[in-house]
């Protein structure tokens, strides 16, 4: 027998096998995902802004950094993130979810 015959649809089960599980790893990871946000401090009365900090908000906590590097920090959710960056910036900051739905959350909602 032809070994190439004999062996030709092992690679295409192997295949569907490496499609369904791929899918699958994906689903898996996506379940699991943070949500990208960054916190967007004001300038002035709403004149100007700028991005102060990314972070990812995960099911039990938010872990996210300043834009300029040197501080790092965590908090309960990305509220408390964008909280925190408006104490220590002194301006009104904005929580804006990057890659999903428009939505910006400021602190009267």
């Amino acid at each position: 027998m032809n070994q190439s015959a004999s062996t030709a649809g092992i690679g295409d089960w192997d295949a569907a096998v490496d499609a369904a599980f791929g899918a699958y790893v994906r689903e898996v990871a996506e379940v699991g995902a943070p949500r990208l946000f960054a916190v967007v401090e004001e300038i002035g009365d709403r004149s100007d802004a700028r991005v102060v900090g990314y972070g990812l908000e995960y099911a039990d906590r938010a872990e996210s950094a300043a834009v300029g590097g040197g501080v790092r920090m965590s908090s309960e959710d990305a509220e408390g993130a964008r909280q925190l960056f408006e104490i220590t910036g002194g301006n009104r900051a904005h929580l804006v979810w990057v890659g999903g739905p428009a939505e910006v959350v400021g602190e009267d909602g």
